[in-house]
C-alpha cells in the first residue's frame, strides 16, 4: 500500500471511530468525484464511458431479483417523453458476467410500429411550423385518444407515408397514451413474499415471472393530454420478450375548458405477487393515496381496498381538512393546507400546515402474522396501516416529523443544526424535508427511512425502532453536515445531496443511493449510531460530470447493481467490513 493510500486509510478509520462517540450524525465529507472507499467497481452498461453521452442511458428503480436461477432484472427507464432519446419504458439486464453486464431488452410504453413517437421539435416535420413543441402544436391539439391508434398516415401496404420524420411517417390522426406516459418503476414478489405460493406471480415454487410496471405522466405534459394512470403487468417468462398482459387505470376527472385532472398515474407501489399496493391518483381525491388491486388474474386485474389520510377525499376537507383539532389517534392536528412537493411546510395564520399530503412510497412485511405497511407520505411523514384484510385497510400509527413543532424539539444529534438552517433559509414556523422511501431491516424491528428534498438542508436518513407498530419510536440521524446544510444546489451538475433508494445486506448493512454524493455503505448495527464505512463516487463522462445515483439491488452473488438517473448502471462489489462472501 503506497503512502498515500496508507495516510488516507488510517484518515478514515479515525474518522469512523471517531464518530462512534460522537453520535449518530457522521460529520463527514463526501468524497470527491471517482473515488472509492470499500468498493471495487466491476462493470457498467449503458454509461458515458467514452467521453460522449451516445451511449447514457437514464434508469431508475430496479426491480427485486427475481429468483436465483436467473440472471436478469429489470429497472424503469428514468427518462420518458416523446424526444428519440428520451423513451418511456423499462429495460432489462443480464448479469451473467458482472463484469460485463448486457442490456438485452427495451419496452415501450407505446406500440412503435401501430404507435410510434411523434417528431423531435428538431425534426424536418416542423419546418414551416410556427409551434415547435409538440405538445401545445395545434397539429396535435383535440385529437381523439386511442390505445392503438396508427398515428400516422400509411398507404395500402401498411407504411407511413407523407412527409415527416425521417420521411417516414404521415400527419397524426390521433393522440397515443403512451407519448406521456413516464415508466420508471418495476415490481416482481419482493421480500418475504418472493418465498410464498401467493399467485401467479408469486412464489419460487412457481418461478415467479409476473411484473407490474407503473403508468405515470409526463412532468412537463400539458394538462389536455392523458397517458396512462395506473399498471401494466407483464410476464417476463422470457426475458428477452416480455408479455404485455394486461393494463388497469385510475379513473381521472376533466373539467368544462378540457383540462385532465387527478391524472397523475402511479409513481411507487409494491407487488406480493398477487396484490399491487399503489401510490395513485384518483378522480375525488387530493394527491397520491393507496390503491390494491388483485391481480390473481393478471390478465383481468381489479381494485379490491383503498385508504387516504383524513381529508385527502373530498369533501373532507370541510369537517377534517380545514379542522385545527387534534386528532386522537395521532395527537396530530386534523387539517392542513395541501402545498407542492418538495417545498417546505409552513404555518398559516389559523394555525393549519400547508403541506403536500401524498403516498409516495410503500414496503410490505410480514409482522407478527400480519401484512404490514410502512408507507413515506411526503408531508404526512411515516404511516403503518395492517393490510392483511384488502378490502378493509386498519390504520395503526402516523409518524409525522415535518412539522415545525416536532423539529424545533427535536433533541437526536444532528436535529438541531438541520432545522436551524431550515428556519434560517425560510423563516419561522417552517420544517424541512419530504418522506421518501423506506423499508424494515429483515429480522429486525429498525424501519429506515429516507427524506428526499432538493433544497437545504437536504434530506437525509432517519432510523426507526417499530416494536410496537402504534408507537414507532426515532431513533438517530444520518446525514452529512457540510453538504446537508452548506453546499447549495449549483454545487452539485446533476443531482443535489439528497437520499433516495437502496436496500440492507444482512442487518447490519445499509447501502443507499445519495443522489450528488453517490453509493454509501452505513453500518447499522448499533441504530442509535450509525455509521459510515463506504463510499462509491463518480463522474459521469459525458462533459456534463456529476452523478445521479438512483437506487441499489444486489445479484445472487453480492454484486451491487447501481442505477443513476441519466447515465446507465454500475455494478460493484462491496469489499469492507461485513461484505458477502465471494
Amino acid at each position: 500500500m503506497s503512502n498515500k493510500r496508507s495516510w488516507r486509510f488510517l484518515l478514515l478509520l479515525c474518522v469512523v471511530s471517531i464518530t462512534w462517540f460522537l453520535g449518530p450524525t457522521v460529520l463527514v465529507k463526501a468524497e470527491p468525484p471517482e473515488e472509492s472507499w470499500n468498493f471495487q467497481s466491476l462493470g457498467s452498461v449503458d454509461t458515458a464511458d467514452d467521453g460522449t453521452s451516445a451511449k447514457s442511458r437514464g434508469y431508475s428503480k430496479i426491480a427485486p431479483w427475481p429468483n436465483t436461477e436467473n440472471t436478469f432484472f429489470n429497472t424503469g427507464c428514468y427518462e420518458s417523453g416523446i424526444n428519440a432519446g428520451n423513451v418511456g419504458c423499462f429495460r432489462v439486464i443480464d448479469m451473467a458476467d458482472p463484469q460485463n453486464p448486457k442490456h438485452i431488452a427495451t419496452v415501450e410504453v407505446f406500440d412503435p410500429v401501430k404507435s410510434p413517437r411523434p417528431p423531435a421539435p428538431n425534426d424536418p416535420y416542423w419546418v414551416g411550423e410556427d409551434d415547435h413543441n409538440v405538445w401545445t402544436n395545434d397539429k396535435f391539439n383535440n385529437l381523439p385518444f386511442s390505445t392503438e391508434c396508427g398515428d400516422w398516415k400509411v398507404d395500402s401496404s401498411g407504411n407511413h407515408i407523407g412527409p415527416g420524420w425521417h420521411d417516414t411517417r404521415g400527419e397524426a390522426t390521433c393522440w397515443d397514451k403512451g407519448w406521456i406516459t413516464r415508466t420508471h418503476f418495476t415490481a416482481g414478489a419482493s421480500g418475504y413474499f418472493q418465498k410464498l405460493d401467493c399467485g401467479p406471480g408469486c412464489g419460487l415454487n412457481k418461478k415467479s415471472s409476473i411484473y407490474w410496471v407503473n403508468s405515470q405522466r409526463q412532468g412537463d405534459a400539458p394538462a389536455k393530454r392523458l397517458g396512462y394512470t395506473g399498471v401494466a403487468f407483464y410476464d417476463m417468462k422470457d426475458p428477452l420478450h416480455p408479455e404485455l398482459l394486461s393494463r388497469i387505470d385510475m379513473e381521472v376527472g376533466r373539467s368544462a375548458n378540457g383540462t385532465y385532472t387527478s391524472a397523475g398515474g402511479v409513481h411507487h407501489g409494491f407487488f406480493d405477487g398477487r396484490y399491487a399496493y399503489l401510490g395513485a391518483g384518483e378522480n375525488g381525491y387530493i394527491g397520491d393515496h393507496l390503491v390494491i388491486v388483485d391481480a390473481k388474474d393478471p390478465k383481468h386485474p381489479k381494485i379490491v381496498g383503498r385508504w387516504w389520510v383524513p381529508g385527502q377525499k373530498t369533501p373532507e376537507e370541510d369537517n377534517i381538512r380545514n379542522s385545527t383539532a387534534i386528532d386522537s389517534r395521532t395527537g396530530l392536528m386534523k387539517g392542513w393546507i395541501p402545498g407542492p412537493g418538495f417545498a417546505p411546510v409552513t404555518t398559516d395564520r389559523s394555525g393549519l400546515l400547508t403541506k403536500d399530503v401524498s403516498f409516495h412510497y410503500i414496503d410490505l412485511s410480514r409482522v407478527h402474522g400480519k401484512d404490514i405497511a410502512f408507507i413515506a407520505w411526503h408531508g404526512a411523514g411515516l404511516v403503518i396501516l395492517d393490510l392483511t384484510d384488502k378490502s378493509h385497510p386498519k390504520f395503526l400509527s402516523r409518524f409525522g416529523y415535518l412539522t415545525p413543532a416536532f423539529q424545533a424539539n427535536d433533541t437526536l444529534p444532528g436535529a438541531k443544526a438541520d432545522h436551524d438552517k431550515c428556519v434560517e433559509i425560510n423563516g419561522p414556523d417552517t420544517a424541512c424535508g419530504n418522506a421518501h422511501s423506506g423499508k424494515l431491516v429483515p429480522g429486525t424491528n429498525i424501519l429506515w427511512l429516507t427524506d428526499e428534498y432538493f433544497a437545504l438542508p437536504y434530506g437525509h436518513l432517519r432510523l426507526f425502532d417499530i416494536s410496537d407498530l402504534k408507537k414507532p419510536k426515532l431513533l438517530s440521524h444520518f446525514y452529512f453536515e457540510d453538504y446537508m446544510l452548506n453546499q447549495p444546489p449549483a454545487y452539485y451538475p446533476k443531482r443535489t445531496a439528497s437520499t433516495h433508494l437502496g436496500n440492507t445486506w444482512g442487518k447490519n448493512l445499509l447501502f443507499l443511493a445519495w443522489y450528488g454524493l453517490g453509493v454509501k455503505a452505513i453500518n447499522i448495527s448499533n441504530p442509535k449510531k450509525p455509521y459510515l464505512v463506504g463510499s462509491y463516487s463518480y463522474s459521469i463522462k459525458d462533459g456534463k460530470g456529476g452523478q445521479a445515483t438512483y437506487d441499489i439491488i444486489f445479484d445472487p452473488k453480492g454484486n451491487l447493481c447501481v442505477t443513476d438517473s441519466s447515465d446507465g448502471v454500475r455494478i460493484l462489489r462491496y469489499t469492507g467490513p461485513g461484505s458477502p462472501p465471494k
